[in-house]
């Protein structure tokens, strides 16, 4: 399968590994215009690979950051672009992937990219843009929600369920409601029992406060949810 995936870290390494034909371009390198372009680099990086991209190829782009890109993309007039979700554990460059099984993607590329995958035996389903807006939220709302409990309680993510619950579905809770209202979706208040129910699968991961201006940073700057302020003033975390 021909496509190029635009950074060299562990997924973009990863994704290299799945194809003979897929080439690796890091930075400063020439982007091809001529086949699917996997964008794998940090969120910070997207302005830079976006500048490298010939405006004829930019509907061949294929995101698969973490953080919300729901703005930047409006900005850049790449709403429709195809987007995934990857629940794919790779711990450190060239390591075997470890498959969690939720990965999903949406947009022109989307049955394209479900094939990378498969060709390294990994799990996507592909959704309609909707659906993917609330899977979108989910995992937003898991790393912005659990590295600020992770932080503040000084615990891992299984520690934050065990011994902090009622904390972490009030913060959750608050989180899920204020993207969704931005985002025009709705949400469901199970949203809370799924994303602990996740945390105790991986009991020993500790969350953190990164990518200000991806995660928690975002929805700050449009709304300050009381509790969500709470955490970001007691950490220290204004930017």
């Amino acid at each position: 399968m021909k496509y190029t995936i635009v950074g060299k870290g562990r997924i973009g390494t990863m994704l290299k590994a799945l194809s003979t034909d897929a080439i690796l371009i890091g930075r400063d390198e020439a982007i091809p215009a001529d086949d699917p372009i996997i964008v794998a680099t940090r969120c910070d990086d997207l302005d830079d690979v976006l500048s490298r991209v010939p405006q004829t190829a930019r509907e061949k782009l294929i995101f698969v950051q973490n953080g919300m890109l729901h703005s930047w993309l409006l900005a850049n007039h790449l709403e429709n672009s195809t987007q995934a979700l990857l629940y794919v554990a790779v711990s450190a460059r060239g390591a075997t992937p470890v498959d969690g099984g939720g990965s999903v993607v949406h947009g022109q590329l989307a049955s394209f990219f479900c094939d990378v995958l498969r060709q390294g035996e990994l799990q996507c389903r592909e959704v309609t843009k909707p659906e993917y807006s609330t899977e979108l939220i989910e995992k937003y709302v898991w790393n912005c929600g659990f590295g600020l409990l992770c932080s503040f309680f000084s615990c891992s993510v299984g520690e934050v369920v065990q011994n902090h619950r009622l904390a972490a579905d009030a913060l959750l809770w608050e989180l899920a409601q204020d993207t969704a209202q931005l985002l025009g979706v709705s949400i469901d208040r199970g949203i809370c029992e799924r994303l602990c129910m996740y945390s105790t699968s991986i009991f020993s991961y500790r969350g953190a406060v990164k990518e200000w201006e991806w995660r928690n940073g975002w929805l700050w700057k449009q709304h300050q949810g009381a509790l969500h302020s709470q955490y970001v003033e007691a950490l220290g975390c204004i930017k």
